[in-house]
């Protein structure tokens, strides 16, 4: 199984970072926010721009953290292999047997 990019996942949280900070720049280093809103929002931007910067930067650290905590060797890799509707069937657990989620009856295979 191939793996996954360095960059994938990051970019609806780099996404934020960047509009945050085009938000903050266009609001505090310039007057350029004057051509699209009322001088009286210009501490909305302001606040607007800090939240997605936070937002993003917090997205950054989740996918960092779950990165580290992912187990480094292959051999203790877990594969989800669904039916989709009542129930999921995983399977690649360290026993080899298949698992039902408690409460769900597995949807019979289709044809």
């Amino acid at each position: 199984m191939a793996q996954p990019g360095l960059l994938s996942g990051l970019g609806p949280a780099v996404l934020l970072v960047l509009t945050g900070t085009g938000l903050l720049h266009t609001t505090v280093r310039s007057d350029v926010y004057l051509r699209y809103v009322k001088e009286g929002l210009r501490p909305y931007l302001v606040a607007s721009g800090f939240l997605l910067v936070a937002l993003g930067l917090a997205g950054l650290g989740v996918e960092l953290v779950r990165r580290v905590r992912q187990p480094l060797d292959e051999h203790t890799e877990e594969h989800t292999q669904g039916t989709t509707g009542t129930g999921t069937t995983i399977t690649g657990t360290r026993t080899g047997e298949p698992r039902t989620s408690p409460g769900f009856s597995p949807c019979p295979p289709s044809p």
